[in-house]
């Protein structure tokens, strides 16, 4: 019931945006358009709704038509 979500600060200020997060060996875990932190929003698990072990994960976010790349990591923890 806490941080169940990744949310990302101030990603509505840019609607037309691409998120993609990667596994420590960089494969594409799950992506999305127009991310929005309440309907559209990454729940640490697989694009096919599989459970992520904890550890590091890697993201790339994509904002409007090319003018900018974000790169980061974010920490999942388990119960």
């Amino acid at each position: 019931g806490l941080n169940d979500n990744w949310i990302i600060e101030n990603i509505e200020n840019y609607s037309n945006n691409t998120v993609t997060i990667f596994n420590r060996w960089g494969n594409k875990i799950w992506n999305t358009t127009n991310y929005n932190n309440t309907s559209n929003v990454w729940d640490g698990k697989t694009q096919g709704g599989a459970s992520l072990t904890s550890g590091t994960y890697f993201y790339v976010i994509e904002f409007e038509n090319g003018t900018g790349i974000k790169k980061g990591w974010v920490e999942l923890t388990g119960k």
